[in-house]
């Protein structure tokens, strides 16, 4: 087709004008692909760079500013199979427009079979374009063809090791440490040398030790071999319960010592909820003054077992004293509860109303790591002031001048039983106390013992109420010494009672007067 056409147009050309003004320009495009970086590895995602390059032919010419329009493929548009090579090719047909004189590359996505064997193959592919074959200037004539061209390129899959992961597990949990365990093998053909596991985190709330990545390493590992490999995660607290993304990537020597790397793993990590507790149905006995209790419950509101757990009481408050700060309650389980209690000692100076504890839950974790829970807000109502004692007279009346026994009825006014009770007496005149002490072996809550001392009231006392006062050391049961408040009781002082008879000042002054008579009677007789 094309020879025929150019004899008819060489024909009617050296008929019409002379043989030396013919002017035709007759060539073509010349395109070739080439694939420079041709090695690939099993399973590796790649895009092939292919090379077109259009070298153009002129068969002749006698007006070179011509030459570029013969030569120049239109409309170029190149796709490539997989020939019998063992990938995949996810690019389709790429058109690249106009390619004058020069080269351009155009890429190709290829994914190369997992169990690729090593060797050579080939890639088969096709160019279509369309270009002007012949130019005649005289006439304005213009020749167009459409061209196709075939094309095979050498791929080679190389030996080399490759990995893959075959399983992961994590028992890591939000606000806490824990494993996070890989196990990978070597689907390669080539063992690998010097080889070393790197993991990293896609996201700042999981880490390493602090660091977004972490490193382990091998040595030598061949084909087919797994290795199981464990590294120490942490989440940060107040983190979500989502899975985490993580890439692994296996860096390694080949056979021919050239270093290499293994493409992204990736894996994820879904932590498990954050440890928490919380403090339940907490009561108090605390008084102003006193030693009382607070008891409650801590319940494991968590996902795991808080082993050898230690619930740790703080007040922030100088008028409260734990005596005992730490109270151990063992194993506690997710959802389970356990019973604490705390002696706290409240001082004279502190004042009656609700107070604001701290507890925290000291425990060790399924790895037996040392962890301690958030603070938990403990509420304790401290109780009014109360006396230790209830103490009421049952004898203390008496005459002027007169004495006799003070009976005193004494009840322990306390929750916990007392003992070696020592009640002392203080009085003022015109009260005397022959017997100002008394003694209690033992009294227990509610129980009410009666106790005597001896007094006196003078001749010149006026018949009314005195005052007296008395305290108490005592003995508690966790056998502290304390001494109580100070009790002021009354006691009534009656007139003299005998029938009308002298006063005894009167009485006396008689009998000063007789002595004295009698004495200046005998001194003059003498």
């Amino acid at each position: 087709m094309k020879q025929s056409t150019l004899l008819v147009l060489a024909v009617v050309a050296l008929l019409v004008v002379p043989a030396s003004a013919v002017a035709i320009t007759e060539g073509e495009p010349s395109l070739s692909v080439d694939l420079s970086d041709n090695r690939v590895t099993a399973g590796q995602v790649t895009a092939l760079e292919l090379t077109v390059q259009n070298k153009g032919n002129i068969e002749r010419s006698n007006n070179p500013s011509l030459n570029s329009q013969v030569t120049t493929a239109n409309g170029v548009r190149i796709s490539l199979s997989k020939g019998d090579a063992p990938v995949t090719v996810k690019t389709d047909t790429q058109a690249i427009g106009t390619l004058p004189q020069t080269a351009r590359s155009v890429p190709f996505r290829v994914v190369v079979d997992e169990d690729a064997e090593p060797g050579k193959y080939k890639l088969d592919g096709q160019i279509r374009y369309r270009y002007t074959s012949l130019i005649d200037p005289a006439s304005g004539a213009a020749q167009e063809e459409d061209a196709v061209r075939r094309f095979s390129l050498t791929l080679i899959v190389e030996e080399e090791p490759r990995f893959e992961i075959v399983e992961s597990q994590s028992d890591v949990a939000i606000g806490d440490d824990g494993p996070i365990t890989l196990t990978l093998r070597n689907n390669g053909t080539e063992a690998a040398s010097e080889s070393a596991v790197t993991i990293r985190s896609g996201n700042d709330e999981l880490t390493f030790a602090g660091s977004k990545t972490a490193r382990s390493y091998v040595g030598d590992w061949a084909p087919d071999e797994t290795r199981t490999l464990t590294f120490k995660g942490s989440m940060a607290s107040g983190a979500e319960v989502r899975p985490y993304s993580l890439n692994a990537t296996v860096s390694y020597e080949d056979g021919e010592g050239v270093p290499g790397r293994s493409k992204g793993l990736q894996f994820g990590v879904t932590p498990r909820g954050e440890q928490t507790f919380a403090v339940e149905n907490v009561t108090s006995s605390l008084r102003v003054g006193e030693e009382g209790t607070v008891t409650g419950e801590v319940v494991n509101t968590g996902p795991q077992t808080a082993n050898n757990a230690v619930v740790v009481l703080s007040t922030g408050n100088g008028n409260l004293n734990v005596r005992e700060s730490e109270f151990a309650i063992g194993d506690i389980a997710s959802d389970d509860r356990a019973t604490f209690a705390f002696d706290v000692d409240v001082t004279d100076s502190a004042e009656a109303g609700p107070r604001q504890l701290t507890a925290e839950v000291q425990y060790r974790n399924s790895d037996g790591d040392q962890r301690v829970s958030d603070p938990l807000d403990v509420r304790a109502d401290v109780g009014e002031k109360r006396d230790e004692f209830g103490v009421s007279p049952v004898n203390a009346t008496f005459q002027v001048g007169s004495g006799g026994q003070l009976e005193l009825s004494v009840t322990n006014a306390g929750e916990e039983t007392v003992s070696d009770v020592s009640a002392k007496l203080f009085v003022d005149s015109p009260v005397s106390a022959s017997d100002d002490e008394a003694f209690i072996d033992e009294l227990a809550p509610g129980e009410t013992r009666t106790i005597t001392f001896g007094v006196g009231i003078a001749g010149s006392a006026t018949a009314k109420i005195y005052p007296v006062e008395l305290d108490f050391q005592y003995t508690t049961e966790e056998g502290d010494t304390l001494v109580s408040d100070t009790y002021k009781l009354p006691v009534e002082v009656t007139p003299r009672q005998g029938g009308g008879g002298l006063p005894l000042p009167l009485i006396g002054g008689v009998l000063l007067v007789v002595l004295l008579g009698v004495g200046g009677y005998l001194y003059i007789r003498r």
